[in-house]
């Protein structure tokens, strides 16, 4: 019978496991401590009570103790075999019969080169043929699969020992089991006390295995209690930063973090502390991570989803979980209230198993420059990213163009590029129709859909062309293209024709206007305005003009989503709602006004939604928090 490794499966199975126990853990320690209390509970008297409470301190709780040692003894262990095979075998599954075979075909070739090089040596003709470099790759070759073997048929054979601990808690476990069973008198409705015969060396085991486990948590909390908060933080990973200190970090990723309505008053402890966890942070937010869900998150995945889903390729998630098609984190957005942690971390892990699967091809379909790459993809390789196949010669031709005009035309003469360029509305729309049919269409598709389908019908594919010198952005009227938003040239920016200074601010606030529609103002004299916000923060940079009036107003009319996510579903940063502020913005503030854009979901805004974006307020000199009030419902 071959011996066989998949170390993959194996890795799996070990990170499967320890998640699993971690849950397990925390229930058993609790069941631990209730029985503790009843047998500590002195009203309960009598002597089916006192047999009882013999009964769960002599005979239950050890059992409950052994099954925890063997659960860690056994997650401990499939972590060491995975470990210990790539420490001892190699970093790659293998399989004996395989090993085997490789090794046969290396001798045959080496036995092969050596009757080669025997025959041209003994031939006068053919002596200057040296075949001493083929040989010695054969052999070298060879050397390695047997020594791979030598090395799997070693750790087999040693590998059982890894899992000696853990068995010998399983044995003693059980033996207290069986006992356990057997202690019930109904004829006296009590717990007899073990027969003198019974074998309690189990009790022995576990004692001795508890006590060393509780010696190793003392000693672990002896060594934490001399690390200052400071020393804790330096040693913190990612997971650990956003657990802690997610507040800290939000704040500095809004840019709120040195404002001086952030926590006013702060201690030199607390200043300190932000600079620590900053300082950290920077460190290790770029680090590679496995997975993007965070460790305390999987903690609370269900295992049996978690395996559902791992089991699943994209298209079965897809087919399964239809939302995914038209955003990576529908699941969340879909949910806007969890009946537990696990739901909540289950839709958590199932986003983050979509994107790792969707982050395999050649192109997102997610991604907001999707038809940019897709064409770029198509002229390079010939093959259309959405259907995996070859692309036609029409789609192929205006690729192309695509590729060698797009450079030179400035981005928001995008979607005139596309109607201009004059090719083929069947030929563009065929592929990605399926994928948006359902879709709640953004503006940007329904802007270059307007154009599209005002365009020619299907011509001849020309190059793109350029906006001719006497076109006019002010005018709705485009290249004999008539706009079906006749108010986008009503505002003095927009994301199409002219994305204003908005745009060149790193955070890019322009997005978040609908159609990036806004103007800019200077006020004239000191103005109130009004923001929701948490309860440490009242200054932010967005603003309406009338106070709203509920959180779920805020959500949906000004589209102030809860979780904020990076455009890789990523976790961003989070609003909190827990106050509304009135607040006093100086004469003189330049301020941009327009619509709120919809960040999809129940967040909706709307063009008749209007909302004010100020840069840092809180440098302004002037600026005031006049009022505030808690929002209750």
């Amino acid at each position: 019978m071959s011996i066989d490794m998949y170390l993959e499966a194996a890795r799996t199975q070990a990170e499967s496991l320890g998640r699993a126990v971690e849950q397990c853990l925390g229930q058993n320690l609790k069941l631990i401590s209730v029985l503790s209390a009843f047998h500590n509970e002195d009203e309960l008297k009598g002597k089916a009570y006192d047999s009882a409470k013999n009964h769960v301190v002599g005979t239950v709780i050890p059992i409950v103790q052994g099954v925890i040692l063997y659960q860690e003894a056994i997650a401990l262990a499939c972590q060491n075999f995975v470990s210990n095979y790539t420490a001892e075998v190699d970093g790659k599954s293998w399989r004996q019969s395989e090993l085997e075979e490789k090794i046969r075909f290396a001798e045959q070739q080496l036995a092969e080169l050596e009757r080669k090089s025997q025959l041209y040596a003994n031939n006068k003709g053919m002596s200057i043929v040296d075949f001493s470099a083929s040989i010695a790759v054969a052999e070298s070759a060879r050397q390695v699969f047997q020594e791979i073997l030598d090395n799997l048929l070693a750790f087999n054979e040693s590998s059982p020992t890894i899992f000696a601990e853990a068995e010998t808690y399983l044995v003693a476990a059980s033996t207290g089991l069986s006992q356990a069973a057997q202690s019930w008198d109904a004829s006296t409705q009590t717990y007899l006390p073990p027969r003198r015969d019974a074998d309690l060396s189990w009790k022995g085991t576990i004692n001795t295995g508890w006590t060393k486990r509780q010696e190793m948590i003392e000693e672990v909390k002896r060594q934490n209690s001399k690390k200052t908060e400071f020393d804790r933080i330096a040693e913190m990973d990612y997971d650990d930063l956003l657990h802690n200190y997610s507040e800290i970090i939000s704040a500095k990723e809004s840019g709120d973090l040195n404002s001086p309505y952030y926590k006013p008053n702060k201690t030199e402890y607390r200043i300190k502390l932000e600079k620590a966890v900053v300082k950290r942070y920077e460190e290790v937010k770029d680090l590679p991570r496995e997975t993007n869900v965070s460790k305390y998150t999987l903690q609370k995945v269900d295992p049996f989803f978690k395996a559902k889903i791992d089991r699943m390729n994209q298209k079965e998630l897809e087919e399964y979980y239809p939302g995914l098609k038209f955003s990576p984190i529908a699941p969340i957005l879909d949910h806007n209230y969890y009946s537990s942690e696990t739901d909540k971390a289950n839709d958590i892990y199932l986003a983050a198993r979509y994107q790792e699967l969707d982050s395999q091809n050649p192109i997102s379909k997610h991604d907001p420059n999707f038809e940019q790459k897709r064409f770029e993809y198509i002229a390079e390789t010939g093959l259309d990213p959405v259907t995996n196949k070859e692309a036609d010669k029409e789609l192929l031709n205006y690729a192309t163009n695509y590729t060698k005009y797009a450079p030179s035309i400035k981005a928001g003469y995008d979607f005139l590029m596309v109607g201009t360029a004059a090719w083929s509305t069947r030929a563009y729309n065929k592929d990605l129709q399926s994928q948006r049919a359902n879709a709640k269409v953004n503006e940007y598709y329904q802007i270059k859909d307007a154009v599209r389908n005002s365009s020619v019908g299907s011509q001849p594919v020309v190059g793109p062309q350029l906006p001719s010198k006497n076109w006019t952005p002010e005018l709705p009227l485009m290249n004999n293209i008539q706009s079906k938003y006749v108010d986008l040239y009503s505002y003095e920016y927009n994301s199409y024709t002219n994305p204003g200074p908005l745009s060149e601010f790193s955070t890019t606030p322009n997005r978040n206007f609908y159609g990036g529609r806004y103007n800019k103002t200077v006020l004239s004299e000191d103005t109130i305005f009004y923001r929701a916000g948490n309860a440490d923060n009242p200054l932010g940079q967005w603003f309406t003009r009338e106070a709203p009036q509920s959180r779920a107003q805020v959500r949906i009319d000004t589209a102030v989503k809860d979780i904020w996510t990076n455009p890789d579903g990523s976790y961003s940063g989070q609003s909190a709602i827990d106050k509304v502020y009135k607040i006093k913005i100086p004469k003189g503030t330049t301020i941009y006004d327009g619509p709120v854009g919809s960040q999809g979901g129940i967040y909706q805004g709307g063009l008749n939604k209007e909302q004010i974006f100020i840069d840092s307020p809180w440098n302004l000199d002037g600026v005031e928090v006049i009022d505030s009030w808690p929002i209750i419902h």
